[in-house]
């Protein structure tokens, strides 16, 4: 599975512990992703910590270290990263502040702290796109929701939560139509609605020696 591969992107890293013993591995949040990484990281014999609010949470029954906790204190993400030697996620929606004390502390944070700060908030991801050239579909940041009435020329749009929405959560379809009641009464990002004739998606990792990995492309 695409896991094993990131993780020997991961370890070899460091050219000293490429015949092991392997660095204690961190994970905030215990779901799907997160048991997939745990199966990937079993044949390297790697110790993996796991830290997630819900004891009954995939990762729990997989015999890692579990510790129950909210990975989105910032106390407690250091705590945990304090018996780990690197410290990733498989969940967005976790303490930038807390990756920021365990990365000052020695720990090495995968994706970086900068990185995961600009992927938790769908506003900066589409402000970093703008900034570097990447092409996108037009938007505009909204306070709230109910702000999408003063964009017509936007609409038909697509209304996003800028933080903690995934897998279609915090996303809706809007037009001029729309009720009110029914628009987030949070901050948004309202994008344009694009022609679309499919989704691809393409998974990319690349370690700290500059060496890449790329799967093939799948449609979504």
């Amino acid at each position: 599975m695409p896991s094993s591969k990131v993780l020997s992107l991961a370890l070899s890293n460091n050219s000293s512990k490429a015949e092991g013993p392997w660095p204690k591995l961190g994970i905030l949040g215990g779901g799907q992703l997160g048991r997939m990484l745990l199966e990937a990281a079993s044949p390297w014999g790697l110790t993996a910590r796991v830290l997630d609010p819900d004891k009954h949470c995939c990762c729990s029954a997989l015999g890692a270290d579990f510790t129950i906790g909210d990975f989105t204190d910032a106390d407690v993400v250091e705590n945990f990263a304090k018996e780990c030697d690197i410290l990733t996620i498989e969940i967005e929606n976790v303490s930038v502040e807390g990756l920021r004390r365990a990365e000052k502390s020695g720990v090495q944070v995968f994706p970086q702290p900068s990185v995961v700060e600009i992927v938790q908030d769908k506003g900066l991801q589409k402000q970093f796109f703008v900034s570097h050239g990447l092409p996108t579909a037009p938007f505009v940041l909204l306070a709230n929701g109910s702000m999408a009435a003063e964009y017509t020329e936007f609409l038909p749009a697509f209304l996003k939560t800028r933080r903690a929405g995934y897998d279609g959560r915090g996303v809706m379809a809007v037009d001029a139509h729309t009720p009110d009641a029914e628009l987030f009464p949070v901050p948004c990002v309202l994008e344009q609605a694009a022609p679309m004739a499919k989704e691809i998606s393409v998974l990319v990792a690349r370690n700290q020696k500059g060496e890449i990995s790329a799967w093939p492309a799948v449609e979504m």
